[in-house]
C-alpha cells in the first residue's frame, strides 16, 4: 500500500574496462553519436551504492542499457552490482537488489552484439536477463508498472540500429493484449518504462513516427500517467510528454527522463586526461514518492546529479533545471501541481 519511493537509474552502462587507455576513452569521449562507450566509473557506483542505501524503503527502476557494448560479461557484471555485490577489486560495492529485472528495460546499448559498433546481432545474455517483455507489471497497489523493449523491432544491420532509433509497435500490441486479458479496471495508476524519450527529436536517438504515433494512443486508449524513460545522455527532464507540434489540447502525460547514471563522468574531475568541452551533465537519478492526498494520488519526482561529494539535490550543482515536481496522477487525467 501507499506511500512507495521508487529510485529510478538509467544508462548506467557497465563496460569491460581492464586495460582501455586514457586516449581510448578520450576517444570517445569525442564521439558524441556513441555517447554509451566511456563504460561507468568505478566512484559512481560507489556514489550510487551509498545513495541507495539511504532510502532502504525504496524500489529500483532500470531504464535501459545496463551495458556498453551488449557483451555478455557485461551483462554479468551489471547483474552482480544490481543484484548482489561487485568483488574485492571492485570494492564490494552493488546495490543487493535481487529482483532488479523486474523493474528494469533494455536499451538500445543493450541490443549491440558485444564490441563498440552499433551493427549487429545481441548477445545471448540480452534475452537470459529482459525475457518477458512486454510485461504488465509487477503491480503493486494500486500503481501498476508496465513494461516494453522498445528496440523489439530494430533490426541488426539497419540505419534505425545504427542511428539509436526506436520501433516499437509490436510491443504495444504484444502489451495491449496483457492490459486486456489481466481484467482490471481503470482504477489503478499506470506507469510505462521505455527507454527512448516520446519528447526527443533528432537524428539520432528519437523514436520512429509510426511508434510514437501508436505510443501516443496506447497511452491515452488506457489512461496511462506516466512515463519513466532515458536515452538521452543530456540534461534530464520531469515534465508534461511533447507529442507533436499541433497544439492539441491532450492531458499532460508525465515524462521522467534519466540520463546516465554512472558513466565516467567528465564533468566533476574525476579524469583530469579528460576535458570538458563538450559541457557533458553530470550523471543523474530520480527518486519518486507516490502516495496519496485524500482521493487522490499525488507522483513527487526529485533530481539529483553526482557532484565530488556524491548524489545531492541539482539545485546544490545547477539552477537551470528544477529540483523538484509534483503531480497528481490518479484519478485520470493527470495534473501539474508544482
Amino acid at each position: 500500500m501507499l506511500p512507495y519511493t521508487f529510485v529510478q537509474i538509467s544508462d548506467i552502462h557497465l563496460g569491460r574496462l581492464e586495460g582501455s587507455s586514457p586516449q581510448l576513452r578520450i576517444f570517445w569521449q569525442r564521439m558524441q553519436c556513441l555517447p554509451g562507450l566511456l563504460g561507468h566509473s568505478e566512484k559512481s557506483l560507489m556514489d550510487l551504492q551509498d545513495f541507495f542505501l539511504s532510502y532502504p524503503e525504496a524500489r529500483l527502476v532500470v531504464t535501459g542499457d545496463v551495458t556498453a557494448c551488449g557483451h555478455n560479461e557485461e551483462f554479468d557484471l551489471a547483474n552482480q552490482y544490481l543484484a548482489a555485490v561487485l568483488p574485492e577489486n571492485a570494492g564490494y560495492v552493488g546495490l543487493d537488489v535481487a529482483d532488479w529485472t523486474d523493474r528494469a528495460i533494455p536499451g538500445n546499448h543493450d541490443h549491440w552484439a558485444g564490441r563498440p559498433i552499433p551493427l549487429g546481432r545481441p548477445q545471448s545474455r540480452l534475452k537470459h536477463y529482459f525475457a518477458n517483455l512486454p510485461s504488465g507489471g509487477p503491480f503493486l497497489f494500486p500503481v501498476r508498472m508496465l513494461r516494453i523493449d522498445t528496440d523489439a523491432d530494430v533490426t541488426a544491420f539497419s540505419e534505425a540500429r545504427l542511428r539509436g532509433m526506436g520501433r516499437f509497435t509490436s510491443q504495444l500490441d504484444e502489451l495491449q493484449k496483457i492490459i486486456t486479458l489481466s481484467g482490471e479496471g481503470r482504477q489503478e495508476l499506470r506507469v510505462l518504462c521505455l527507454h527512448h524519450s516520446p519528447s526527443h527529436r533528432g537524428l539520432w536517438l528519437e523514436m520512429e513516427k509510426e511508434s510514437r504515433k501508436r505510443l501516443k494512443e496506447f497511452v491515452f486508449e488506457n489512461r496511462i500517467a506516466v512515463l519513466l524513460c532515458g536515452h538521452i545522455h543530456r540534461e534530464p527532464r520531469a515534465g508534461p510528454v511533447i507529442w507533436d507540434n499541433s497544439g492539441s489540447e491532450d492531458p499532460p502525460i508525465l515524462e521522467v527522463r534519466c540520463g546516465t547514471t554512472t558513466q565516467l563522468d567528465p564533468t566533476i574531475a574525476r579524469h583530469p586526461e579528460l576535458s570538458d568541452t563538450d559541457k557533458r551533465w553530470q550523471n543523474s537519478l530520480f527518486v519518486h514518492t507516490i502516495s496519496e492526498l485524500g482521493n487522490e494520488i499525488v507522483w513527487r519526482t526529485e533530481l539529483f546529479l553526482e557532484g565530488r561529494g556524491g548524489f545531492c539535490p541539482s539545485v546544490a550543482l545547477r539552477d537551470d533545471i528544477p529540483f523538484a515536481a509534483e503531480w497528481k496522477v490518479w484519478p485520470w487525467p493527470p495534473e501539474r501541481r508544482v
